[in-house]
């Protein structure tokens, strides 16, 4: 006989609030004078006309081989009416539009062409009109993809409108041609169906082109790896040639087949948004040298261009693929290449180049990459560069050097997935696509960023709004972490926001209305979950007291139950009762608990097994890096069981993830390893189907995360402190009434607990927490942040002071690096004033060694500056770009709160004049210029700016220029750098022929 097993389930959600909504975009030109009015769907006839005439036409000056006629772009209009308002339309086909009929109208543009223009004044047939009356709408485009941009400005007036709208009058055109978003698909498999979501949600905000970067690899030099051939790359399209299936490395069920791509296209284009596909190299290419090592370098993810079927192997795969690509421009990647090797770079991507074009009538784009030829070659002028960072490429001098160029500066336009490392100034890449710097551009307060906006350092550096060679922009969200940091779902989330304001900017330019900055993320909380065609935030109806799913199955023969919900996107609680093995799935992932007890969930082919994490692991964010655990002695990692029967919670949110609660106390949580630290991972329940049996759950309530202390208790052990006293610390558990199972420390038995708890509680309300001892036991650190926390939970902080000052002077300098971990509490609790003796010391031992800790120190107004007997904060650091300061975020710690990178004082430290290596330099620069460092200064003669240890010294002079610095005579010699070469030896860098560089 079969054992019967028993889960009860429960899903709850909280509902949206209701809050005004702007459009985004918003119209560029809306007549003042224009009668009020109001049109109802309501009461509206369900009926769509298009003029038979405009119904045939389709752009010819889009990207897009497949472009829609006027009446598919109606046809898809139609359905989204229908989907939106729950009505069925007629769509009909008529010589001339009726002018008194009430309804919908669609057809051609009424007034003269040089109305709808882009920016640079070029025409463009993606502007259009709408009028909107009482009784009847009509929008007319110049071309089909401007009637089709009509139609999403009004689904975003009916939404916000809740089905009426007021009388309207405007004409509207975009301000760039190029409106796009990039997602790396190279690190991490996307489903066919996410992508054409994403493709509907991004259109709905007039974006028109998504980059497809569909190869990569995982950074050589992050993981774990027993040997490169085990970094992961991947390659995201199915070779219909089986001799090129190499490249795939056994993941052909994550890939796209030429149908699957043609799908895609078409639905990208049925919706006005072109796919440019990216298929990488020379660089970034483990997919071919894992397949054919003979064709590496040294560093395997670069093809060695000099063996002789390097570039024959490249060329067999764009011959394979060109013909799946529906567009008039494709991407061949060409970043981040050995610079030694620039010649060999630069011959390559014009062979590439002129390859593509002869052999497809197609143009290349390529990644901004300033390569120093040593032969005066350049890039073909024909390549449009996509600048994304400064010392790569100079977008001004591109522009001057005749070069279509598109803005992807990676200071507004990059977001990093799951990562914290730090490439720019003065912050990491955001792990959520950041807005302030589209709505605060160079950080400057009302500065809304356009596509004609690149350098945030030196503002007057920017181009002109009307340059005829600027395209656009293109944001992008990359996958450094691998292809198991992050869902397909995380993905969305953390572009969700950019796609809307990104898109908002790049088709208002400087000539059409601002975002409204307070009212932005309302408006796209609003707008994404009602977006046609698209269910990207998986929302669900509620229930009654906020309940979305309750279901129950108290008996049975244990087979597959259909639930029939989908699945729930973020912010939400699961409670389940389980009483054996279950498996609850949906489309995107399943939640199951096998027979070994470990309680699993699966995404995207990638198991999240329940692991060993702290509460304050599992619940405080490291402000520098959202969604990291750093691996410690508390939290382990290590799968843990689940022992039934037993009551769950799971709660799932953007930063904390999916974390689990028993009886209120936090378990464990969802994570995975990558680049040597813990994702917190951000899962969804799954209320499609479900195996075991289940009963009914609770469902009178909205469960949500105990985040707050006040769901705890205390349990009792005893400290002693300074001047022979003892203070009993307390341990939370979560509430007197429950079985204190897993207590941190022996704490005896469960009755003796409990009168402690009691007794304690009493000694505190009457203010008497101290008691003589013989000998005083020096606490260690870790003993100090315990007693912090008591006695600030007790409002006890001048107390604190005391013991913890007498407590620091006590411990030993050397002493303290060891557990920066508990200095960084005490800091967080607020023990310290600025100046204090202590905190120098604290400055001058953690700088070098414990980064993330003095970075903690500045969020917690350490002076950065003090100068009490102790050198200042930054005096340890001898060089800016060891890799712990820089992942550690003190550099940008440093800066942001306050401190000043030409300080002299006795200690002379100056923090520009410290050392940089390799790449970073071109880098940190701007960040340190940013904020106040003097290109002058010098220091024993010897150093200035910087004192740079790199290799492409010519790419950072160019940067300095590209920041407007001029070149000034120290000690009668031009040097503003000073090199320290490979050889070790000193040599300066040249700067009188700076103008050729």
């Amino acid at each position: 006989m079969l054992k019967e097993y028993l889960v009860a389930g429960i899903l709850l959600a909280s509902p949206l609030l209701a809050v005004a909504q702007d459009l985004i975009p918003p119209i560029l030109e809306k007549a003042d004078s224009f009668v009020e009015e109001t049109w109802s769907v309501d009461s509206s006839p369900k009926v769509i006309y298009i003029d038979n005439k405009f119904a045939s036409v389709s752009d010819d000056d889009g990207l897009t081989l497949i472009p829609p006629t006027a009446h598919e772009f109606a046809t898809t209009f139609q359905d989204d009416l229908a989907k939106i308002t729950g009505s069925n339309w007629t769509l009909k086909r008529v010589d001339s539009l009726p002018n008194n009929a009430s309804g919908i109208s669609l057809g051609s543009y009424t007034g003269e062409s040089s109305d709808l223009t882009y920016e640079n004044g070029k025409p463009t047939s993606e502007g259009y009109e709408i009028i909107i009356n009482s009784n009847r709408v009509f929008i007319g485009g110049s071309g089909a993809r401007g009637m089709w941009w009509g139609t999403r400005t009004f689904l975003q007036l009916l939404l916000a409108g809740n089905g009426t709208i007021t009388s309207t009058l405007g004409r509207d055109a975009p301000a760039y041609a190029t409106r796009g978003y990039m997602l790396d698909a190279g690190r991490k498999w996307y489903s066919k169906d996410f992508l054409k979501e994403l493709c509907s949600y991004a259109s709905f905000f007039k974006m028109n082109e998504f980059h497809y970067h569909l190869s990569d690899n995982y950074p050589l030099n992050r993981g774990k790896n027993e040997s490169w051939r085990d970094v992961y790359s991947h390659f995201s399209l199915l070779p219909e040639d089986e001799s090129l299936r190499g490249i795939l490395h056994g993941r052909e069920n994550e890939t796209l087949s030429r149908d699957d791509f043609t799908e895609l296209q078409s639905h990208c284009a049925s919706r006005g948004v072109t796919v440019i596909p990216e298929i990488e190299a020379p660089g970034h290419s483990l997919y071919l040298t894992k397949w054919k090592p003979e064709l590496a370098l040294a560093k395997k993810d670069l093809l060695n261009l000099t063996h002789p079927d390097t570039l024959p192997t490249v060329q067999s795969i764009w011959k394979e693929f060109l013909p799946w690509f529906k567009t008039k421009e494709v991407h061949i990647g060409a970043d981040e290449y050995d610079a030694e090797l620039a010649d060999d770079y630069i011959t390559f991507v014009n062979t590439m180049s002129r390859f593509i074009n002869s052999t497809a009538n197609k143009r290349s784009r390529i990644w901004g990459t300033h390569e120093p030829s040593k032969r005066n070659q350049t890039i073909d002028k024909t390549v449009i560069i996509q600048h994304w960072q400064y010392g790569q490429s100079d977008p001004v001098q591109l522009v001057k050097d005749g070069y279509d160029i598109i803005n992807s500066e990676d200071w507004w336009a990059y977001t990093s997935l799951k990562n914290d490392h730090m490439p720019i100034l003065p912050a990491r890449y955001p792990q959520f696509f950041n807005e302030s710097r589209v709505f605060n551009f160079a950080d400057k307060d009302e500065w809304q960023w356009t596509p004609a906006d690149f350098n945030p350092v030196n503002t007057s550096l920017q181009l002109e709004s009307d340059e005829e060679m600027l395209r656009g922009a293109t944001l992008a969200v990359w996958n450094d972490n691998g292809p198991d940091a992050s869902t397909q779902l995380e993905a969305y989330y953390s572009m969700r926001r950019g796609i809307a304001v990104v898109g908002g900017r790049a088709w208002s330019g400087s000539r059409g209305p601002k975002l409204v900055e307070e009212t932005s993320d309302g408006s796209v909380d609003f707008y994404s979950p009602r977006a046609p065609d698209q269910n990207l935030d998986r929302p669900l109806s509620l229930g009654g007291n906020g309940t979305l799913v309750s279901w129950s199955r108290s008996d049975g023969d244990g087979k597959e139950v259909h639930l029939g919900h989908g699945s729930k996107g973020m912010n939400y609680t699961l409670t389940l009762s389980i009483t054996g093995p279950f498996t609850l799935s949906g489309p995107d992932n399943t939640l199951s608990l096998d027979n070994d007890e470990n309680l699993i969930f699966t995404a995207d082919g990638w198991e999240y097994p329940l692991r060993k994490v702290t509460k304050d692991d599992a619940l405080d964010l490291d402000p520098g890096a959202p969604g990291r655990i750093w691996v410690n002695t508390s939290s382990t990692h290590k799968p843990v069981k689940v022992s039934t029967p037993t009551n769950i919670t799971l709660v799932t949110d953007v930063l904390h993830g999916t974390v689990l609660f028993t009886d209120g106390e936090v378990f464990d949580e969802s994570c995975n390893f990558a680049d040597e630290g813990w994702k917190k991972d951000a899962l969804y329940p799954f209320v499609t189907y479900g195996s075991g049996e289940v009963s009914r759950g609770p469902s009178d309530a909205l469960h949500e995360a105990p985040y707050s202390a006040s769901w705890m208790q205390w349990v009792v052990v005893s400290w002693t402190l300074y001047g022979g006293q003892s203070l009993d610390y307390t341990s939370m558990v979560d509430s007197p009434e429950s079985d204190y199972e897993s207590l941190p420390l022996d704490a005896g038995d469960r009755e003796s607990v409990r009168d402690a708890v009691r007794a304690f509680n009493l000694e505190i309300e009457r203010h008497n927490i101290s008691k003589a001892y013989d000998q005083p036991t020096w606490p260690s650190v870790a003993d100090l942040v315990k007693i912090s926390e008591l006695l600030l939970f007790y409002g006890k902080v001048e107390q604190l002071k005391q013991e913890m000052r007498f407590a620091g002077r006590c411990l030993s300098v050397e002493f303290l690096p060891g557990e920066d971990w508990g200095l960084e509490v005490l800091v967080t609790l607020g023990v310290f004033d600025q100046g204090d003796a202590f905190m120098s010391r604290i400055h001058h031992n953690t700088t070098k060694s414990h980064p993330r800790f003095a970075a903690k120190l500045l969020q917690f107004e350490a002076d950065t500056n003090a100068l009490s007997g102790h050198p200042v904060l930054h005096a340890s650091i001898r060089n800016i770009t060891y890799s712990a300061m820089v992942d550690g975020g003190l550099l940008y710690s440093l800066l942001q709160y306050g401190a000043d990178p030409n300080v002299i004082e006795k200690w002379n430290f100056r923090l520009h004049l410290l050392r940089t290596q390799v790449d970073r330099a071109a880098v940190i620069v701007p960040g340190l210029l940013r904020h106040g460092a003097d290109p002058r200064t010098r220091h024993h003669d010897v150093d200035v700016l910087h004192y740079p240890q790199v290799h492409w010294l010519s790419d950072l002079a160019k940067q300095l220029l590209n920041l407007g610095l001029i070149p000034v005579p120290v000690m009668g010699t031009a040097k503003l750098l000073w090199c320290i070469s490979g050889g070790g030896y000193g040599k300066l860098l040249w700067l009188a022929n700076m103008a050729s560089v």
